[in-house]
């Protein structure tokens, strides 16, 4: 759980977590930013190398293992480019087990450790990660019929990073990455031969890119429209949660934390 002291913003506390780390480690050294190539030399002093990607791919080469014993170092990637940070050993020395390992979106990186003859990974970076639950509050919503509607989750179970804007009803991403989502809308009425549909879209592209789509067997049944998966994002994305039907005349989504809800998480 992250947790926020009074006064502090969520990069400040990053900032806290990450000088404990280091403090903890004995790594408060000196750090390099680079938005280019480069190749760590055993006796450059950097222990942290802030890479600013763009975006390209650049690449951290890591120095002589045999020459760096017990060396600790840690890559980052800064910025939310395309281009990701792939860091590789010297000639066929490995980072941990493999010939490059990388880092994808801004914010993340390694703790690197040298054994004296590869180095090893052991601690994987992240930012804060995103955590929240919303549902509706203050009556069920009407969907009009036709029309692809987006869900107006009103109400903030919790949400550690501020990403649900409860205006416009759209998850709004810290973070460039890759996330998990669950969401369920429960709709009234739906006779036989009609459909119902709940979608997540991105940004105001007209496709959807989860969906679950329900064709009614009967006349009067109620649906529980559920979807769960994944999706990337950068910083800048927004996502809305959308409903949709062919009734003819107006449905309503219910208000009901148990059963009309969302749920997004951080995997990577």
């Amino acid at each position: 759980m992250l947790l926020k002291p009074e006064g502090k913003d969520r990069f400040d506390i990053y900032k806290d977590i990450r000088t404990l780390k280091e403090d903890v480690a004995g790594i408060g050294g000196s750090s390099y930013a680079t938005s280019s190539d480069y190749t760590i030399l055993d006796d450059d002093g950097y222990d942290m190398i802030l890479v600013t990607t763009g975006a390209a791919t650049k690449t951290i080469t890591l120095p002589t293992a045999a020459d760096n014993v017990d060396r600790v170092i840690e890559i980052m990637k800064v910025d939310d480019g395309a281009g990701k940070v792939t860091v590789d050993g010297e000639g066929a020395e490995t980072v941990g087990g493999f010939a490059t390992i990388d880092a994808l979106y801004e914010y993340t990186g390694y703790y690197l450790r040298c054994d004296g003859s590869n180095w090893i990974v052991i601690q994987y970076i992240m930012p804060p990660a995103t955590n929240l639950k919303a549902y509706i509050t203050g009556g069920d919503q009407s969907i009009p019929s036709g029309v692809t509607t987006t869900v107006q989750f009103n109400t903030i179970v919790w949400d550690y990073l501020s990403e649900w804007n409860t205006t416009s009803y759209k998850f709004e991403p810290t973070f460039a990455g890759r996330y998990g989502v669950a969401f369920q809308f429960r709709i009234n009425s739906i006779d036989d031969g009609k459909y119902a549909m709940a979608t997540m879209r991105k940004n105001a592209d007209a496709a959807d890119w989860i969906q679950h789509t329900v064709y009614s067997p009967k006349n009067g049944a109620y649906y529980h429209l559920a979807c769960l998966g994944t999706f990337e994002t950068i910083s800048s994305d927004y996502w809305t949660f959308r409903c949709r039907h062919d009734q003819g005349a107006a449905r309503s989504v219910e208000q009901d934390r148990r059963n009309t809800y969302i749920c997004i998480w951080r995997i990577a």
